[in-house]
């Protein structure tokens, strides 16, 4: 019995050959995009950090191309020099207070994260101001949201632990790095707080501040009356008019001209009774013939 070598056909060994081609293509083209795009900022605190943000970061084209475009110098001569010692710091993901948390509901989600995240940026070792990244969900690609020029706030958020949140109260307008149940203030705003406090303790302050009774505006009772007889009046209008515009609509659309409403025929006069017909007369009776006279006697 005789073996004989099985000999791989040449369509087949050309196409492990162009797959082979493709896959080392693939891998060069992707080690070439990680050197174009540079090394991605430094990321430290709580939250993840997409690497399409890291890489917007860091290329010289992305974020600090924009911050130029927007708040560099002018042709007025005023506004940002961002020359080449433009750095951008530590990148981390914002976070904000859930709606349970606000209300004072006992939870275990405090703080819930959003689409943004905080840079800080810093010009010839100086930082300038906070910018603030997002991911356009139109065109889900990240740009420049918003630009705070606060240098303490920028410095910060420059170097936030790694187990820590960063939590930004908008509504009153305040920064809190979150850790271990603990609040601690960047920017206080109007939250009333001047150092750390415990989680539970800021719920609490929250409620009470909340509760306030808020000053109603003068001549209130004045308002409200006149403004329910304006919706009257309006609601009257607006029935009465309504029907004839769509009735109006209606009929041009339809080609038709509005054509007024035809007078209403006058009655047919009653006709007069025939007079009687006069009564034929009787008819005569015939008259006797006479009788010839007798002659005379002799």
């Amino acid at each position: 019995m005789s073996w004989e070598t099985e000999r791989v056909p040449e369509h087949t060994r050309r196409r492990s050959l162009s797959r082979a081609r493709i896959g080392a293509a693939l891998t060069l083209l992707a080690a070439f995009a990680l050197a174009l795009v540079g090394a991605p900022a430094a990321t430290a605190s709580q939250g993840s950090v997409p690497a399409e943000v890291s890489a917007y970061a860091a290329d010289p084209n992305g974020l600090v191309s924009r911050l130029d475009d927007l708040f560099g110098i002018g042709s007025g001569g005023a506004g940002i020099d961002f020359n080449e010692t433009t750095a951008v710091g530590q990148l981390n993901r914002v976070f904000t207070f859930t709606e349970a948390f606000v209300a004072g509901v006992a939870t275990d989600t405090p703080v819930e994260r959003q689409n943004l995240w905080t840079a800080p940026i810093t010009v010839n070792d100086n930082t300038i101001g906070l910018a603030i990244i997002w991911i356009n969900p139109a065109s889900v690609a990240p740009e420049l949201a918003d630009f705070v020029r606060d240098p303490d706030l920028a410095r910060a958020l420059s170097d936030v632990p790694a187990d820590s949140y960063v939590v930004r109260d908008e509504q009153r307008a305040a920064w809190f790095t979150l850790g271990a149940d603990e609040l601690t203030p960047l920017v206080a705003g109007t939250s009333g707080v001047s150092g750390p406090i415990p989680l539970d303790d800021f719920q609490r302050m929250m409620i009470d501040r909340s509760g306030e009774p808020v000053d109603a505006p003068e001549n209130s009772s004045l308002i409200t009356p006149v403004a329910v007889i304006i919706v009257a009046l309006v609601g009257v209008v607006v029935i009465l008019l309504v029907p004839q515009l769509l009735a109006r609509r209606a009929n041009r659309r339809g080609g038709v001209a509005a054509q007024p409403e035809p007078e209403p025929e006058p009655e047919p006069e009653p006709e007069a009774e025939p007079e009687p017909e006069p009564a034929a007369p009787a008819p005569k009776k015939p008259r006797a013939p006479r009788r010839p006279a007798a002659p005379p006697e002799g």
